[in-house]
């Protein structure tokens, strides 16, 4: 990739982001990282390339592109993933979470976390930073996957303390 090759990256974790527009790709960022947002387990869901493993055996002199094209080209089922995020409606406090069991429960679901506990501030989405839980999913579609993810989300109820007197039930 142009990008790399302009920052001198050969070896190595790196992820860039890329937005399609109407005029072509065009580069948003780029890292000299593994991604956020779980992509490395989503990635391992629905190839079954595990890429952290891929890097610390890179960092200690291993080759690793082999063995990722001998995995792809292993015969298997194709296997979508997709995460959804939730965020709280309203700033406060949260003070509890229920039907974190019912999301773990729903079909493809993988894994279902809390990224922010009760007694923990939330405020209203904003960044990357304002989620307060997610829902991964695998499923032999795209929206099959997502579908999961976002069925797993609704399942949660937060309440979020808004104000000393008040709580709100999201």
């Amino acid at each position: 990739m142009i990008v790399l090759d302009a920052v001198g990256v050969e070896v190595g974790a790196t992820h860039t982001e890329i937005v399609l527009t109407p005029t072509g790709p065009r580069v948003i960022e780029t890292h000299v990282r593994m991604g956020g947002d779980e992509i490395p387990s989503l990635a391992l869901d629905a190839t079954g390339v595990d890429l952290a493993e891929c890097v610390v055996r890179q960092t200690v002199g291993e080759k690793v592109l082999p063995g990722i094209r001998a995995v792809l080209a292993e015969e298997r089922p194709a296997r979508c993933s997709a995460i959804w995020f939730a965020a709280a409606p309203v700033a406060g406090v949260l003070t509890d979470v229920s039907g974190i069991d019912d999301a773990r429960k729903v079909d493809g679901v993988t894994d279902v976390q809390l990224l922010v506990r009760p007694g923990g501030a939330v405020t209203v989405l904003e960044s990357s930073d304002s989620r307060v839980a997610y829902a991964r999913a695998v499923g032999d579609t795209a929206e099959q996957a997502l579908d999961a993810a976002r069925e797993a989300m609704a399942r949660l109820e937060f309440q979020v303390r808004v104000a000393a007197a008040n709580t709100v039930t999201v």
